[in-house]
């Protein structure tokens, strides 16, 4: 006997209260001398039995009642086994189609996809009636249904909804989804459970077969397509540095891969920009090959610094069996200028005619450099070169990184400022160098953290600089094999990046102090659980706030205290930036333990002898990296040879950063936040493939931030966002924002699972596989018994009736003696 809701039988020793009672009840009797109680001692030995067989019959109906209630709840039922023949009894099936990309495969006239909801469908019409049937797309869908359903035909219609996606499954996922499908319908303990898959080799591993179905029965793992599949795909589309100019010709990178058995020629890669065509080649491929191309393209319009200009350009490649991975879309920022602020030792009183330059000097050379032949600066970085003691929020607003270099130590007024200006998702790049001294730092800058040093410096540096009379110099390098962050990555081959990486030397440099880290954690975690508590408080009140002014209930008192409350809430958070960092890392929604680890700091990479090289920590919505050298050939020879490179990755790298991303991967749900003054507005969403847009209104996301909550995010593509104008105005308000989707390239490599493989993974009885050419079987384990539980409660109900019955019959009784 198996129970479906065994918990409930530890109430089982609640059966034994009536009992308890009974014996803690039982009449004790004390002797009183009364000559007329001699009269009724006849009387009384007379119905003593009588009232010991009433009582013990009363303990009985209440303990079986208790008994029989408690085992109704855990509603038993019994097994057979899974090789027994199947009785024609109803069944719950649950039926979960893989509906990833690679089940686009079309071999023939029907998709991989097409074929499984066929072979789902005929499985559906051969249930018994009183069968319930639940579907479940298993990389999920925007438009298909979850439910239970009593009718066939329901359960088709909602096969029918099941649509394909730009996701990859894990078998780990179809045996979740089928657990929680299978526990939602108690009341029919017989399951057949379906997986119908091209099991993918990235996705079905063999080494997670036997864990993820650990414990489950009825299992049938349906096989959908030929194991050995060939394609064409796209892996990756990228444009250099993240953005583009129209000054310089813009460099993309595409990297096609093939898989299949015989070499693939006269594949054509044609490159839009919108509509239009900028690049095309035609290719041959063979077996296992990734083939990188490259295209230029000057773009000729730009946006500015507060508004990027966003360009899709789409890379589609010729069609094979599996079209849907033929094109990559992404959406490339094309700017005029990007303002960028350089603080180092000089500022605006650097004097190269005297030899006396700034410790920033290099980078802004490398990255405001003139090419040769013009007459002005068309530079896509505009400097901004200052001391210290001129940094102002003003100048900071709408700049898209902070460099800072060489300066012996910061004034209060600067930390503040930066500081404010991290924490909305500005990039702060601090290197030593120069006059930089670690304790004037260490003074003013670390606060335990919430200044702007990203770790706390001991006093003392590691090495020191080379004089005319210097001996026993000992420079170091840097250990390539920790240079593994992704602001390292320099698109160079292995050979090249481990060259650039050990022609580097340093003198000098300042050491992280680790041993105050600890500290600062703990002082850290006590800083995030306030602001945790404050910003819960304020998103309680505002949500009670936001739904009574929806019902129309909101009083002036009530407006007048949301009023105020935003403005306090507001008050702790700076918002003088002037662009919005989309990029960044969210804080919404995570954990004290998220939030602390995101805070914490990182080294990026280390020296030769052990030293911190780099450290990056997230503070707020932004970011700051240290390196703990110079960038002026004086503590190093960075910027003299080709360790250029690596300086000039570095600030690229956090430079785009601060660009917002509108590049997304597929999600189960995703949200676009819109401007404040834009909260009441309408929108519309265009999704690719799809005629008649999505019609939105903004939601309360968090705090005072309000967007667009999107959904389900599943095809390839460009979607668009379109504010519609103001009601009567013609284009007031009005505005468009792109977003380019793109799912994971591995999905594209057709390799998937045999028989002979998972044979050999799993060794239960509980998981079938079935074939291409093999039914879909109803046979296997099923259970009787499973409607005992109504009798049980009925049962349970009769006894309690019984009782009802007798304790009337004593009542009554005593009403007639008396």
């Amino acid at each position: 006997m198996s129970f479906v809701s065994g918990a409930f039988l530890v109430a089982l020793f609640a059966a034994a209260g009536p009992f308890i009672i009974h014996l803690l009840n039982r009449r004790r009797f004390r002797t009183v001398d009364w000559a007329a109680m001699d009269f009724l001692r006849t009387a009384i030995r007379r119905n003593k039995r009588v009232l010991e067989l009433r009582d013990l019959l009363l303990m009985l109906l209440r303990t079986l009642a208790v008994a029989l209630f408690v085992l109704a709840m855990a509603q038993p039922f019994w097994s057979a086994g899974s090789k027994s023949a199947y009785n024609g009894q109803p069944v719950h099936a649950v039926i979960v189609v893989d509906n990833s990309l690679s089940m686009a495969y079309k071999p023939l006239d029907k998709t991989l996809l097409d074929l499984a909801k066929e072979r789902a469908a005929r499985f559906v019409k051969e249930l018994p009636e009183g069968s319930r049937i639940s579907i479940f797309p298993l990389a999920g869908s925007p438009s298909a249904h979850h439910s239970a359903y009593v009718s066939p035909e329901d359960a088709l219609e909602a096969l029918g909804h099941v649509r394909l996606v730009d996701r990859s499954t894990r078998i780990s996922d179809a045996a979740e989804l089928a657990r929680r499908a299978a526990a939602e319908v108690a009341d029919l303990p017989t399951k057949r459970i379906v997986i119908l898959s091209d099991m993918q080799r990235n996705s079905w591993s063999e080494d997670e077969m036997a864990l993820s179905f650990k414990g489950m029965d009825n299992v049938q793992l349906v096989a959908v397509g030929p194991s050995s599949r060939s394609n064409v795909w796209i892996a990756d589309l990228q444009v250099r540095d993240g953005m583009a100019d129209s000054v310089s010709p813009a460099l993309f990178t595409a990297v096609l891969r093939y898989e299949g058995e015989a070499p693939r020629t006269g594949v054509r890669a044609v490159l839009k920009a919108g509509d239009a065509v900028i690049g095309d080649q035609t290719v041959s491929l063979t077996p296992g090959q990734h083939l990188q191309l490259i295209y230029q393209y000057r773009f000729t319009v730009a946006g500015n610094a507060g508004e990027p200009l966003y360009v899709p350009v789409t890379l589609e490649i010729s069609g094979d069996e599996l079209n849907e991975d033929n094109s990559r879309s992404i959406l490339v920022p094309v700017i005029s200028r990007l303002p960028v602020v350089f603080i180092d030792q000089y500022g605006s009183r650097e004097h190269p005619r005297m030899s006396r330059y700034g410790e920033t000097y290099p980078l802004r050379r490398m990255l405001a450099a003139r090419r040769p032949g013009e007459l002005r600066d068309n530079s896509l970085i505009d400097v901004r070169h200052l001391a210290i003691e001129q940094v102002t929020r003003e100048i900071l607003a709408d700049a898209r990184m902070v460099v800072m270099a060489g300066v012996r130590g910061p004034t209060d007024e600067a930390v503040a400022v930066l500081r404010e200006y991290v924490s909305q998702g500005g990039p702060l790049l601090i290197a030593a160098g120069g006059e930089f001294e670690a304790p004037a730092w260490m003074d003013l800058a670390w606060n335990d953290g919430r200044g702007i040093l990203p770790a706390p410096l001991r006093e003392l540096p590691i090495g020191r600089l080379p004089t005319p009379n210097s001996r026993d110099l000992k420079p170091f390098g840097l250990d390539a094999s920790s240079m593994n962050d992704a602001a390292f990555d320099l698109e160079l081959t292995e050979t090249e990046r481990d060259a650039v990486l050990n022609l580097p030397f340093f003198y000098k440099a300042v050491a992280l102090d680790t041993g105050r880290i600890d500290t600062f954690s703990a002082s850290l975690r006590k800083e995030i659980e306030e602001r945790r508590a404050v910003e819960k408080t304020y998103a309680e009140a505002e949500n009670a706030w936001a739904t009574k002014a929806q019902n129309g209930d909101l009083s002036a008192a009530d407006a007048r205290k949301r009023e105020e409350a935003h403005a306090a809430f507001a008050g702790t958070r700076p918002t003088w930036l002037k662009w919005v960092p989309s990029r960044s890392h969210k804080l919404d929604g995570l954990s004290t333990d998220q939030r602390l680890a995101l805070a914490r700091p990182v080294v990026m990479g280390r020296y030769d002898n052990g030293e911190a090289f780099a450290v990056r920590r997230n503070v707020g919505k932004g970011s700051i990296v240290m390196m703990t050298s110079g960038i002026f050939p004086e503590w190093n020879n960075l910027a003299a040879d080709a360790g250029v490179v690596l300086l000039d990755g570095m600030v690229r790298g956090l430079l785009s950063t601060a660009l917002p991303d509108r590049n997304i991967e597929p999600a189960n749900e995703w949200a676009y936040p819109v401007p404040a003054k834009d909260q009441k507005a309408a929108f519309h969403v265009y999704v690719p493939g799809e005629e008649t847009p999505i019609s939105l209104s903004p939601d309360p996301l968090s705090g005072t931030t309000f967007g667009l909550r999107l959904g389900q995010l599943h095809a390839r593509g460009v979607y668009r966002i379109h504010r519609l104008p103001d009601e009567g105005e013609d284009g007031v308000g009005e505005w468009s924002r792109l977003l380019a989707l793109n799912g994971p390239a591995s999905e594209s490599e057709l390799n998937s699972l045999v028989v002979d493989e998972f044979a050999a993974s799993y060794k239960g009885d509980g998981v079938k596989w079935v074939g291409q050419e093999t039914k879909i079987a109803l046979a296997g384990g099923f259970t009787s018994g499973h409607r005992l539980w109504k009798w049980l409660l009925a049962l349970a109900i009769a006894c309690l009736l019984v009782e009802m019955l007798i304790l009337k019959e004593k009542r009554q009784l005593k009403e007639r003696i008396a």
